[in-house]
Order: structure tokens, then C-alpha cells, then sequence
């Protein structure tokens, strides 16, 4: 399950927030009670974000573990769950390593990238074009991260592929 990767808009927390605030404004609270049935709503809600999501979201360490993901991405990817494409090396993602050592060189350079096209592997081994947004989380105290989401964009790239071929 993602516990990470969307930031949650301040509007979308008030809901869940708001009465947790009444309480202690006012002195009244239900306790404990209250702030567990917060915290669920709001993980509900945060929970329904991520799995509905048609894009594929991830959390990875640059060594290449992947640390968590959606079902979407496992989808996109052809396995069958999460877990099984979390037991994949990153590496095995990719049709040629130096493709992965270039995005890994840009994130670092950058720290963030914005529709970075880039070619993965179907379980398959079909070819999947997509679009990634990617941030790198570096922290002197654990190992970095990267979070980001992904867009199958291969329908896309076949047709653009037909229409040069009609010209």
C-alpha cells in the first residue's frame, strides 16, 4: 500500500481535519477516538487517491529497489501485483542500462523531472513509452529516494508511427 508520492491538497485534508481542530479549539474532544477516526478517513481517502489513480506511481532507492508502488503501475508493466513487480530489480525495467544510468545522472543533476520520456520493459518484453515525473529525496541520514508517477504513453507513439509511415 502507498503511503507516499501525492501531496494531499489543504482543501481535500480540511474535511478530516476540521473537526479534530473544533475539539481542541473549544477544549471538547473525543480523545483518542476522534484522532483514530481522522487519521482512518483520512487514509481512506488518501488510499482511494492511489488506487484509483490510472497512473502508475512508485518509490524507489537509486540503487533500484523498488520500495513501493501502485497497482497501476504493476498493471502497466504486466504484473500481476504490486509485490511482484517489487520483487524486480529496477534494472530489469529497462531494455538498455545505459537509458537507466542517463535518467539516474539527469535526477541527480536536476533533482526533478517533468515528462522525462523513456522506454521500459512489459513483463512481456514488449516495449512500454512512457512519461515520468520524478523527484529525488536526498537526506544526509538515510539513503535516497525517488517518488514518481508514470504515464503509458505507447498508443500514443504507434500512432505517431503510423501517420510517418502514411507520409
Amino acid at each position: 500500500m502507498i503511503r507516499h508520492g501525492v501531496q494531499v491538497h489543504k482543501q481535500a485534508q480540511q474535511p478530516a481535519m476540521s473537526a479534530a481542530r473544533k475539539g481542541a479549539s473549544t477544549g471538547k474532544s473525543d480523545g483518542p477516538r476522534r484522532s483514530a477516526d481522522d487519521y482512518e478517513e483520512l487514509k481512506r481517502r488518501y488510499d482511494s487517491l492511489l488506487g484509483n489513480n490510472p497512473a502508475g506511481v512508485f518509490r524507489t532507492d537509486v540503487a533500484g529497489h523498488i520500495i513501493e508502488c501502485n497497482q497501476s503501475l504493476a498493471d502497466m508493466l504486466g504484473y500481476g501485483s504490486p509485490k511482484e513487480l517489487m520483487a524486480k530489480p529496477a534494472s530489469e525495467l529497462y531494455f538498455d542500462l545505459t537509458e537507466r544510468q542517463r535518467y539516474i545522472g539527469e535526477l541527480f543533476k536536476s533533482k526533478r523531472l517533468t515528462n522525462y520520456g523513456i522506454l521500459l520493459k512489459h513483463k512481456s518484453g514488449k516495449a512500454v513509452h512512457v512519461l515520468e515525473n520524478v523527484l529525488l529525496h536526498e537526506s544526509p541520514h538515510r539513503a535516497s529516494t525517488m517518488e514518481g508517477t508514470v504515464v503509458d504513453i505507447t498508443a500514443i507513439r504507434q500512432s505517431e508511427k503510423g501517420q510517418r509511415d502514411l507520409l
